[in-house]
């Protein structure tokens, strides 16, 4: 149902009464990713925003970057083909304007780089398998925010 609030409270207990309920303690890790990951999270400042864009960006591109060498295939490329060389390509040409002090004073910038990296996370998803850990959590606010922007 979205609300990871909600459920982190519930895994909370969960695994308070059970400790050795390793679904549970999985799943109360996702939420809490989910929480400190979202950039969509009510009453963030700017710069905490703009922080969340820039750490969620690096992500999408380290799953990119491991989806690639999994698979064998090189990223750069002069004429992308793939659809991750095509990523990888687009990921590129953001990379120099994702900071922190530039998205925090553009917020057109910080939504088109946060679609960029849901982007990567539901292709490299499609491609590589289902993620986890914080890319998992990337992929769930992606799509809590209705995918690539």
């Amino acid at each position: 149902m979205e609300n990871y609030q909600q459920a982190r409270s519930y895994l909370e207990s969960a695994v308070r009464l059970n400790p050795q309920d390793a679904h549970a303690a999985e799943r109360l890790e996702t939420a809490r990713l989910v929480l400190v990951m979202d950039p969509f999270q009510p009453r963030l400042g700017s710069e905490e925003r703009a922080r969340r864009g820039v750490r969620d960006f690096a992500q999408a591109l380290a799953r990119l970057e491991e989806c690639s060498r999994t698979r064998g295939e090189a990223l750069e490329a002069a004429e992308p083909v793939t659809e991750l060389q095509k990523a990888y390509a687009r990921a590129s040409q953001f990379r120099p304007k994702v900071r922190e002090s530039v998205l925090r004073r553009n917020s057109d910038l910080l939504m088109s780089t946060l679609g960029l990296a849901f982007e990567i996370e539901e292709l490299t998803a499609s491609v590589c398998g289902p993620p986890t850990g914080a890319d998992l959590a990337l992929l769930l606010i992606a799509r809590k925010q209705g995918g690539a922007q």
